[in-house]
């Protein structure tokens, strides 16, 4: 069977729809513990996850035949660190907590201690680095 263009064509667009694919969402508590444990991008541990990938794919990895360092294993570690810095310089986050949650505040004036009780009333924005 040869290559066709509707092979192609199928290719291209089963490529396009596992890029698309949606993230599964991650509940807050999680994200709060995971967060403090992670170590931030290393752009030589991405290119080294990359490389590693591509000898299981039967790429060739290490020194040249003539021992000289491979320009291939070189550009992929360009390649991840010019893809972190873009992510770092221009990548925007932003975090919503929803108007509704619940919230307890403790105080004290001249009367003795207050306690209040409520909801937020409105949608707050933060923003956030990639690290």
């Amino acid at each position: 069977m040869g290559v066709t263009v509707q092979n192609i064509i199928q290719t291209i667009q089963g490529s396009i729809s596992v890029a698309k694919a949606k993230a599964q969402d991650v509940p807050a508590p999680i994200i709060l513990l995971g967060a403090r444990n992670k170590s931030g991008l290393s752009a030589r541990e991405i290119a080294k996850e990359i490389i590693i990938r591509q000898q299981e794919a039967g790429a060739p990895i290490g020194p040249l035949p003539d021992g000289s360092e491979s320009i291939t294993e070189k550009m992929e570690v360009i390649r991840v660190q010019v893809l972190i810095e873009h992510l770092m310089k221009n990548a925007k986050i932003t975090v919503v907590v929803p108007a509704g949650i619940s919230l307890t505040a403790t105080g004290a004036n001249s009367g003795g201690p207050v306690i209040v009780k409520g909801l937020t009333d409105r949608f707050v924005t933060a923003q956030g680095i990639i690290q």
